[in-house]
């Protein structure tokens, strides 16, 4: 829904929140503006919640599941705008290099899949996809699926069909599976299936692209081939083409500024064995920060999403704040001025150290002040 109305974040109203010196208060932009615009985007560990919306009927019902960590302070309830009930039309195919694909013919399909994004983001719509190897010159696309909010089958359908034809002409055979929901949460349910989000044996790292990547053919194909070459080097590729745009009269928060100018959040992931070594873990571990490396340099300036991203990412500053860390460190020490609430690349975390026994980035270790 971010294509459509902005981050989970741009809805909270209000929050009910321990303080790190135990006073449990309400926050609101009229109580405490500070404190309102650092709990809604300020980082990991600022105030970690699952929030469901289920849209099933015309009234929305919330739940939350709140966990005691935070940056500024636990959060046990909030207040949250909902929206009327929507239907969606959801999508999945796939298509593979082949006998009648060969491996520059895959990837002009996806290229021309690349060049709609900023229309397609502007349609509201929010698509996952995968982009796989499978073998020495050998890959695998699959939309997993797309999710176009407030849009019939025969509206999907005109929206995808420039690149649809683009597939065609180029001789890519696919088959779409495309169904029709009459509210968000059936098709939520039916198009994205539960996966694990995170893993002693895995490494994540990700990144932001923003939309000035999409300016000219130049820029679009320095991003295509940086995720060509970290597909190719071994890495699956999971992404999203979605916006997150800040609506129209909605309060500002600390959510990372790249947000407002994505086009596309990139994953990517490395694992391991219960009985890998330390030290091969480490290799592993530097040769993902290396692969989203080529990432960040085709943009430099934009950042990535912290619940996904690299906890060896260089300037974790920057890259999950933005220009809002100077302002949440000030904040930090307001409201937590003994560093009681901690979290790796938390704000603020760059006064502690974490003495690791492994030798390896973890919490495997003594929580020491710099």
């Amino acid at each position: 829904m971010s294509s459509l109305y902005g981050l989970a974040a741009d809805q909270v109203l209000a929050l009910e929140v321990v303080l790190a010196n135990g006073r449990f208060v309400t926050v609101t932009e009229e109580s405490d503006p500070d404190h309102f615009w650092a709990l809604r985007g300020g980082g990991g560990g600022m105030c970690t919640l699952s929030l469901s919306l289920f849209l099933s009927h015309s009234l929305a019902e919330i739940s939350s599941n709140i966990f005691p960590l935070g940056t500024y302070g636990v959060v046990t309830s909030l207040i949250s705008r909902v929206y009327p009930k929507v239907g969606v039309t959801v999508s999945t195919f796939n298509f593979s290099t082949g006998k009648d694909v060969s491996v520059e013919t895959f990837w002009a399909g996806v290229r021309s899949y690349l060049e709609r994004f900023p229309t397609h983001a502007d349609a509201g719509t929010y698509a996952y996809f995968w982009i796989m190897p499978t073998g020495p010159n050998a890959f695998t696309f699959l939309m997993n699926p797309f999710f176009a909010v407030n849009h019939t089958v025969d509206e999907f359908n005109a929206l995808v069909k420039p690149w649809y034809d683009d597939l065609h002409e180029l001789g890519i055979s696919f088959q779409p599976n495309t169904t029709y929901y009459d509210n968000f949460y059936d098709g939520w349910m039916a198009g994205f299936a539960l996966e694990t989000v995170a893993s002693s044996t895995m490494m994540t790292g990700s990144r932001l692209f923003p939309r000035a990547n999409w300016d000219t053919p130049t820029s679009l194909n320095a991003t295509l081939n940086a995720l060509r070459a970290t597909i190719t080097d071994g890495f699956a590729l999971l992404a999203f083409n979605m916006k997150a745009e800040l609506q129209e009269g909605f309060t500002s928060n600390s959510a990372n500024p790249a947000w407002r100018q994505t086009l596309m959040h990139a994953i990517t992931s490395t694992s391991w064995t219960n009985t890998t070594s330390d030290s091969d873990i480490k290799v592993k571990m530097d040769d993902l920060t290396k692969a989203v490396g080529k990432w960040r340099a085709v943009c430099p300036d934009s950042g990535a999403y912290m619940s996904e991203s690299d906890i060896q990412e260089p300037h974790f500053q920057q890259a999950f704040y933005g220009t809002n860390y100077d302002r949440l460190y000030k904040l930090k020490q307001r409201y937590d001025p003994t560093g009681l609430f901690y979290a790796p690349t938390g704000v603020g975390s760059e006064d502690w150290v974490v003495k690791s026994l492994d030798g390896l980035p973890d919490q495997n270790g003594r929580l020491c002040r710099v």
